[in-house]
């Protein structure tokens, strides 16, 4: 298993959504969730991790969307963190509160980025670290 500190260097230098593909299938850190999200804010992929951090296997948590999932106390936070990924390009990194898959509410910290698609579409990155 790879360690937080390397996911995280290896997430702040990945620019292309084939490496962060590869990124999110190495993760297997209980504290830390690797995903793609694309502009509406649904999860295209994201990694094995989700079941040990939030509950959901992989196939649940992708017919979601990080907008749903998100405290509503935390969604203007989420709104401006997204937006400035996808239009400047910058890393993002806020703390929001996600919901688990017995309802109770996670607080993780996200560091969020877009990165280039292969398939030219706009998708952000994101690496979701218990709080």
């Amino acid at each position: 298993m790879k360690k937080k500190d390397t996911l995280f260097i290896e997430f702040m230098l990945c620019e292309d959504q084939r490496k962060a593909q590869k990124i999110i299938h190495e993760c297997s850190h209980k504290d830390l969730v690797a995903a793609l999200i694309d502009m509406n804010g649904n999860y295209r992929d994201i990694s094995k991790s989700a079941k040990k951090l939030l509950g959901y296997e992989d196939h649940e948590i992708l017919k979601d969307s990080m907008f749903t999932m998100t405290h509503r106390s935390d969604k203007s936070e989420l709104f401006r963190a997204f937006s400035i990924a996808m239009n400047k390009g910058a890393m993002f990194r806020f703390t929001q509160r996600l919901r688990c898959f017995n309802g109770q509410y996670l607080p993780v910290v996200t560091h969020m980025k877009k990165v280039e698609s292969s398939e030219n579409d706009d998708v952000v990155f994101c690496l979701m670290v218990r709080a």
